[in-house]
């Protein structure tokens, strides 16, 4: 199943070359010269408004969105549920737990952001553990388009950085929730 997803994508990559004016080499991710060690620097930055794909991605058809940092995906073994790591929005589904301040705006902003996909990019973090104590896959989770949704979360204000458990993003997500507060931005307002 999985095999399928990934040459339906390839090929809607390659029909999508055949555009005027664009070449397969502008869909290839190429490796940045300068690039250092850490996850980072495995995007690359080959069309603006395109962060392009991690190296390491796993391509897995998407289901629902839970709340503001868990989806619903689906593998060739059924239904995956997955925390977006590194990020916390307000709760919205926890049993015995009311309803928090922006929890649906935040469900709502993440949907917007995901649109209606047929797959979802996940991303394994290389530190941090692979699965939360409620046995959900913790992932950093990008669009087809190369949108990285954790990091837009932060940078547009409806979560906040959980910096509970070490990730290899800790300090970058630090810095992008800071920034929301700072502009009183989405729950910071």
């Amino acid at each position: 199943m999985t095999e399928m997803w990934r040459v339906l994508f390839l090929s809607l990559v390659l029909v999508g070359c055949n555009w005027p004016g664009k070449d397969l080499q502008d869909y290839v991710l190429v490796p940045s010269n300068d690039a250092k060690p850490g996850f980072e620097n495995e995007l690359s930055q080959s069309e603006p408004g395109f962060g392009g794909y991690p190296e390491r991605c796993d391509w897995l058809g998407f289901g629902r969105v839970v709340d503001g940092d868990t989806i619903v995906t689906y593998d060739e073994n059924g239904q995956v549920r997955v925390r977006m790591i590194g990020i916390d929005t307000p709760e919205s589904k926890r049993e015995g737990t009311p309803v928090q301040d922006h929890a649906l705006d935040a469900s709502r902003e993440l949907k917007n952001l995901i649109g209606n996909p047929l797959q979802v990019c996940l991303v394994q973090d290389t530190i941090g553990d692979q699965y939360d104590v409620y046995e959900r896959r913790l992932s950093y989770v990008f669009t087809e388009d190369g949108l990285d949704l954790n990091a837009e979360m932060l940078r547009r204000g409806w979560a906040r950085a959980y910096l509970r458990f070490p990730f290899d993003r800790k300090s970058e997500f630090a810095a992008l929730e800071r920034t929301a507060k700072d502009a009183k931005i989405g729950r910071w307002e």
